[in-house]
């Protein structure tokens, strides 16, 4: 393994603050409900999830109301996100807002997860508090990071039941984002790093053997060894900072793994994603 990456590696036993967030996936619902979300009826086909208005700050929300005017039949209904992608990160989670009404005649409010676009799901949040009024809902989404397909959904089920409201839907990750340009043969490749901690140092480190993973303290490297480093760049009052490598002719058509880790001032360190492609 390269020496800096080898230290940089070493200091991950070192107590690190808790790192700021980088959005993967944001809905407001301020322009309602959007047509890339998915209402699946399962039972009495009445009443879907629908756009509302918050109570509680008058912005717009989804809503799941509690059909004292339309009879007692059960409704079992599921809002489903669109895909988010969540390749090469091993790090992500989950947050929403919440609103309950007549908790007491709740039948479930779940949060659930489908990597299968819908066919399947798992549970991850199973409401059963017995307030009512506004609340938060947060929980790791660590064991779906790294694949392509995320689906984000809220089963609600109740006859003459509560109402359950949603707004602010994140996914989010610590890990700040590597990018690569110019992959071309005979060019030179820009490795552009974001979302870092102004006054940082990064690494940018890639390989041609393979995309790991090398398990280490702070969370997998996608690299296999040997792995090959750049110069360290310092990150910038943006948060971003690049590099660059001439790629000679030969190149062409050889695999290239890449992952960048950002050493930053309080002692810390953080792991990009971890990105491939093929060099044109």
């Amino acid at each position: 393994m390269n020496a800096t990456l080898a230290t940089i590696i070493g200091i991950a036993a070192l107590a690190s603050a808790s790192p700021a967030q980088r959005i993967l996936f944001s809905e407001n619902f301020d322009n309602g409900l959007p047509a890339t979300w998915t209402n699946f009826v399962l039972d009495t086909p009445l009443d879907p999830w629908s756009a509302g208005v918050s109570p509680v700050n008058g912005s717009p929300d989804v809503f799941h109301d509690w059909f004292c005017d339309r009879g007692g039949l059960n409704r079992r209904n599921v809002l489903m996100s669109p895909r988010i992608d969540l390749s090469g990160l091993w790090r992500a989670d989950f947050s929403c807002k919440q609103y309950q009404m007549n908790p007491l005649l709740r039948s479930q409010n779940l949060v659930q997860v489908s990597t299968d676009a819908g066919n399947t799901f798992t549970t991850l949040y199973d409401e059963t508090g017995l307030w009512s009024g506004a609340g938060n809902i947060q929980f790791s989404l660590d064991a779906y990071a790294g694949l392509p397909d995320v689906r984000i959904a809220f089963l609600y089920e109740g006859a003459i039941a509560n109402e359950w409201r949603i707004d602010d839907v994140r996914v989010t990750t610590p890990q700040p984002q590597l990018d690569i340009q110019g992959l071309n043969a005979g060019a030179t490749a820009t490795f552009d790093f974001r979302e870092g901690v102004p006054g940082g140092l990064v690494v940018f480190a890639f390989s041609i053997t393979g995309g790991g993973p090398l398990p280490t303290p702070f969370g997998p490297v996608g690299l296999t060894p040997p792995i090959e480093t750049l110069a360290i760049r310092g990150v910038d009052s943006t948060g971003s900072a690049t590099a660059t490598i001439a790629l000679p002719a030969a190149a062409l058509g050889i695999a290239l793994w890449a992952q960048a880790g950002e050493l930053r001032a309080d002692g810390s360190v953080q792991l990009s994603n971890h990105l491939s492609g093929t060099i044109q």
